[in-house]
């Protein structure tokens, strides 16, 4: 979990001047890789593992 937060943290601060002070072509881009990132993130460390374990629960599977 330590690696996903570090790189999403780590590229999010590299995207923020850009964001912020990038003029009207790079601010939209990069607020949507910012948001896009946020995103994926919440998927891979939230969603992705809650339905894992619902669907394995459903079907009889063993969790380790």
């Amino acid at each position: 979990m330590r690696p996903i937060f570090l790189t999403t943290i780590t590229t999010i601060g590299g995207l923020l001047p850009l964001s912020l002070f990038g003029g009207p072509l790079w601010a939209p881009m990069t607020n949507g890789m910012i948001f896009g990132l946020i995103f994926a993130t919440l998927l891979t460390l939230i969603v992705v593992p809650v339905l894992y374990v619902t669907f394995a629960e459903r079907f009889g599977m063993r969790v380790v």
